[in-house]
C-alpha cells in the first residue's frame, strides 16, 4: 500500500502506474464504498512458543508471519518468516500514520496514530490467521485473524512485486 500512496507502484514491466491510477487501486482496495471488496495479502500468521512449536493460546509465545509464498508440488509453501513482537491490540488507524509507521509486511506498530480510516484486527493465537483487505460503505479493514480455509468468489488476488523488483530485466 505504501507504494500506492506515495504514487510509486509499477506495473510488471517496471512502468510506474501514475499517480491517478494508483489512486484508483489504492480506492480499489480501502474504499469505503458499494460494494464491497475484499483482497487476500500474502501473509499467514503463527503463534509458536521459544522452540518453534505451535503453542495454546493461553501460553506465552510470540507471533510469527509468514510470506513470499511459492507454489510447490501444488502446496504454497512461505519462503520467508519474521518475528512480530507487537501485536497486542486492534485499533482503528489513520492510513497516513499506517503508512508511516508500519513494519516491512504492512503491520502497524504500536505507535501508530489512532484514526478512523483503516480498522486493524490483530491475528488470532489460533495458528490459522491470514490477512485481507475488506472494504465496504462503512468502514476499510485489515483483518489479520481471518480463517484460511475461508473463501469467497469476491475475493480478489493482486500481485505486488517487492520494491527493486519491478523492471529488473530478466
Amino acid at each position: 500500500m505504501a507504494l500506492l500512496v506515495s504514487s510509486q507502484a509499477k506495473d510488471l514491466e517496471g512502468n510506474l502506474l501514475g499517480e491517478k491510477e494508483c489512486k484508483r487501486v489504492l480506492r480499489e482496495i480501502i474504499g469505503k464504498e458499494n460494494p464491497w471488496r475484499a483482497e487476500w495479502l500474502d501473509a499467514n500468521f503463527k503463534y509458536l512458543d521459544s522452540k518453534g512449536n505451535p503453542t495454546a493460546k493461553s501460553k506465552k509465545g510470540t507471533f510469527y508471519i509468514d510470506y513470499s509464498h511459492k507454489l510447490q508440488s501444488g502446496v504454497l509453501v512461505p519462503t520467508r518468516e519474521v518475528v512480530l513482537p507487537h501485536l497486542e491490540e486492534s485499533k482503528c488507524l489513520d492510513l497516513n500514520s499506517l503508512m508511516s509507521d508500519s513494519n516491512s509486511q504492512g503491520i502497524p506498530n504500536l505507535s501508530v496514530v489512532s484514526g478512523n480510516d483503516i480498522y486493524f484486527y490483530r491475528p488470532l493465537k489460533d495458528n490459522n490467521s491470514v490477512a485481507r483487505f475488506v472494504a465496504g460503505s462503512g468502514r476499510a479493514l485489515l483483518y489479520c485473524c481471518w480463517d484460511a480455509d475461508d473463501s469467497n468468489a469476491s475475493l480478489g488476488v493482486r500481485y505486488a512485486s517487492p520494491i527493486g523488483r519491478a523492471g529488473a530485466k530478466k
